[in-house]
């Protein structure tokens, strides 16, 4: 028989192909196969006319999962971060691709690392429709294969090939590198030098980081805490540098999210910079005012440029120049101190030069005056003419210079010295104090002669004392100057006849030298010739001869004035006549007195 049987899925129509078999019995054998789940209407035809109880509605079902069929997708097919982790969802198909739709197949996935050095089985979890979840998870960053597989075969496009990264920075695997071209940032740096460190990043598997990104702080605490700046490279790595300005000891933090990196607190010397003669510190009587023979210090404080003090000797020097050579004594005190001794004797003006390395140190060089020391007797002297020689009644004037023990003069007042005087009268001697070290003593006498002249200072004589000086008589003076001798009473004629003048000042002194201008003249009877002759003793001998009898006059004076006795009446005869003439003369001074 002729029969036909048409097959015909329900929803897509699809048509599928019956093949019709005669058993030879009067029965006959229709096979088919449906490849697409679904409902399906089964017609069987003979002449045309459907038999008996067709259409029939048949189902067909998936079949056994098959592995090359087997699909998976989900996240965790782009690959995982470290220690998270990831899963993929597998849908399994029968050998035609149709959905298996319960679940208890034998699925199984690993992950293995493509060095083969890291196996680690998924957790599989069966959602009983032909789905299933897989988690893997790996704390190794790196290449992994994920294999699976179905009833020990790999599904489709298994194993898959995907990458394991790192995770976010974690700050106990995350450390510091020191080295820096300026030294190790993590355990020194010079004041005023920058130095740093490296951050390299980590996860908590110990994984690298290669993304930047991370929420570093870091600071050097210490006096004064001092802010560390922060590069960010973007591959993981964090360049940091600062610049520490004063010396001392610092705890470094590094932080991340506020919690410490490995290692952190790092503990940081910061040493101190070289020598910076310009911050360097001089104080001391040493360097602005001395007195001589007194030892003078004073005190130098090494710094760096800022302000922090050396705490290692340096070559420092002191040069003086002035009127002596002087010598200097060093004594180093330790963290940067040093003092300096100096002693000079001879008063003046001093360069004082502080150097290191032959530049000068803080404000030097400095100018400093070395003052006289205390005053020392047997040191000060008396200078000026009024302790050699000068006229009677005129004020005679001297200095006193006091001085130290190295003989240099003193320039301040307030010595008390004593000025005593002897000699052939009584002499006062007054003293002013200059208040410059110098004294003025004024003193006169109206006798002359040699006066002893004592200059002490609590009780002790100053160099030279007792000095000697000379009084001389004052000029001439008329007033006070006599005449005497024979030839003013009474002469013999043609006989040389004479008298003496004797100079004296107004004070009584007699002149001892010459040159006084006398002049003499005679009157009377006759004019003789008469001759002054100076003795060169502050006497004057005159002489002259008359040729007759007769009274004269005689006129003895300077410049017009006379000697108080003048006239003087002279008997001249060709005999002398002394009693007579004493008797005149007599008279006359009687009727003088009276």
């Amino acid at each position: 028989d002729d029969f036909q049987v048409t097959i015909t899925e329900v929803i897509e129509k699809i048509r599928v192909r019956a093949k019709v078999i005669d058993q030879g019995d009067g029965s006959y054998e229709v096979t088919w196969c449906g490849m697409v789940r679904g409902e399906y209407d089964v017609h069987v035809y003979l002449h045309e006319e459907e038999i008996l109880g067709s259409p029939w509605k048949v189902t067909v079902t998936t079949g056994k999962p098959s592995a090359a069929k087997c699909t998976a997708e989900g996240t965790g097919l782009g690959g995982a971060f470290a220690g998270v982790p990831a899963s993929i969802l597998v849908e399994s198909n029968d050998h035609y691709g149709n959905v298996v739709t319960k679940g208890g197949a034998n699925v199984e996935g690993q992950v293995v690392s493509v060095d083969g050095k890291f196996v680690n089985d998924c957790e599989i979890t069966d959602h009983m429709d032909g789905t299933y979840t897989l988690t893997y998870s790996a704390e190794i960053m790196g290449d992994y294969f994920l294999a699976v597989r179905v009833d020990g075969e790999h599904i489709h496009e298994s194993p898959f090939l995907l990458f394991v990264d790192h995770t976010d920075s974690d700050p106990q695997h995350c450390v510091a590198d020191g080295r820096h071209n300026q030294g190790d940032g993590l355990k020194a740096c010079v004041v005023g030098t920058e130095t740093g460190f490296v951050i390299t990043c980590a996860d908590r598997f110990n994984n690298k980081v290669s993304v930047g990104g991370d929420s570093f702080t870091a600071e050097l605490r210490g006096a004064k805490n001092i802010p560390v700046e922060i590069l960010d490279h973007q591959d993981g790595h964090y360049t940091c540098s600062y610049t520490a300005i004063w010396a001392g000891l610092y705890t470094l933090h590094v932080q991340l999210h506020g919690n410490d990196i490995r290692g952190s607190p790092f503990a940081v010397i910061a040493e101190t910079a070289a020598l910076h003669p310009p911050s360097c510190y001089v104080h001391g009587s040493g360097v602005y005012s001395c007195i001589a023979g007194v030892e003078s210090e004073f005190h130098v404080q090494a710094k760096d440029r800022y302000d922090n003090v050396r705490p290692v000797e340096d070559e420092i020097e002191v040069k003086i120049a002035g009127p002596e050579k002087v010598a200097i004594l060093r004594r180093y005190l330790g963290d940067g101190q040093y003092d300096f001794y100096w002693t000079a004797n001879t008063a003046g003006q001093y360069e004082v030069d502080v150097l290191s390395k032959k530049q000068s140190l803080a404000t030097a060089p400095y100018t400093v005056t070395v003052g006289p020391g205390l005053v020392y007797p047997i040191n000060c002297v008396g200078l000026g003419q009024g302790l050699k020689e000068g006229p009677a009644g005129e004020l005679q004037v001297f200095t006193i210079q006091s001085r130290d023990k190295y003989g240099n003069n003193r320039t301040t007042g307030g010595d008390r010295f004593v000025v005593s005087i002897s000699g052939p009268s009584s002499c006062e001697a007054k003293l002013r104090d200059l208040d410059n070290g110098k004294y003025t003593v004024s003193w006169s006498a109206l006798i002359k002669g040699t006066y002893w002249i004592q200059i002490t200072l609590n009780g002790e004589e100053i160099s030279g004392s007792p000095y000697f000086c000379e009084i001389f008589p004052a000029d001439v003076d008329v007033s006070t100057s006599r005449a005497e001798g024979m030839g003013l009473l009474a002469v013999k004629t043609y006989r040389n006849s004479s008298f003496l003048i004797h100079s004296h000042d107004k004070f009584g002194n007699h002149l001892d030298r010459g040159g006084d201008p006398w002049e003499v003249e005679i009157t009377g009877t006759e004019r003789p010739e008469r001759e002054v002759i100076d003795n060169q003793d502050g006497t004057y001998t005159v002489t002259y001869q008359t040729q007759m009898k007769g009274q004269l006059q005689i006129f003895v004076g300077i410049r017009g004035r006379d000697l108080p006795d003048c006239p003087f009446d002279v008997i001249s005869d060709v005999k002398v006549r002394r009693r007579e003439a004493l008797a005149k003369l007599g008279e006359k001074k009687a009727a003088k007195a009276a």
